[in-house]
């Protein structure tokens, strides 16, 4: 007995100069002779905490109220386990809500990428199309020219013929040259509006990117 009480001071003096490994040893020889030494128990509990043995520790302190079920100690050892454990779970808890917002705001910029992808597209196909028609104007443009030169031609050489029918056909002329300035003023006020939608449409994508970054 008085073997395993030197034993048992002699780990206690160890543990507490920081010495575990060597201090566990001591107490595992005690349990050995007398494993309901209860100090020991509590001890080792302790030790086997610190070196991060936490299975060990926690059957020490569960072993020690066994043997005497109201030791505060002993109690105080294994609350301490369940508090731990609580904190895991909370913790596993704030990791699985962080994972489904980080799912649902991956399908929501999924959601955002492909209708902005879309209307760029179509924004796309309207620009081309705009630029073939301008691309084409003028030939359009030069073949009316080159219609209005003949013409001029022949009015000369029948002009003095065909007084009336001269005249006539510089009306005619006249109506031309005004529908030319109107198509002209249409083109410009088209490609004013187009510009504006332009516009419009970067202003609404820097909003969306302000709203991702930076929440509403």
């Amino acid at each position: 007995m008085m073997e395993l009480e030197r034993e048992y001071r002699a780990a206690l003096e160890l543990a507490s100069t920081g010495r575990y490994q060597d201090a566990a040893a001591g107490l595992e020889m005690v349990l050995t002779e007398k494993p309901g030494h209860i100090p020991a128990l509590l001890l080792l509990g302790k030790v086997a905490f610190y070196r991060r043995h936490y299975r060990r520790s926690q059957a020490c302190f569960q072993t020690a109220l066994i043997y005497e079920p109201e030791n505060l100690s002993a109690y105080f050892g294994l609350s301490f386990y369940r508090e731990r454990k609580g904190r895991r779970l909370f913790v596993a808890g704030l990791l699985s809500l962080l994972i489904i917002l980080l799912l649902a705001g991956a399908m929501a910029y999924y959601a955002l990428s492909s209708h902005l992808q879309e209307r760029f597209s179509r924004l796309e196909k309207a620009l081309e199309t705009q630029a073939e028609y301008n691309a084409a104007q003028p030939e359009r443009q030069e073949a009316l020219l080159s219609g209005l030169v003949e013409l001029s031609r022949r009015t000369e050489d029948i002009a003095g013929l065909q007084e009336i029918a001269l005249a006539q056909h510089r009306g005619r002329l006249l109506d031309l040259s005004a529908q030319i300035g109107r198509l002209a003023d249409s083109q410009i006020t088209l490609l004013d509006r187009l510009e504006e939608l332009v516009e419009a449409t970067r202003t609404e994508m820097e909003k969306l990117r302000q709203r991702l970054l930076y929440g509403d």
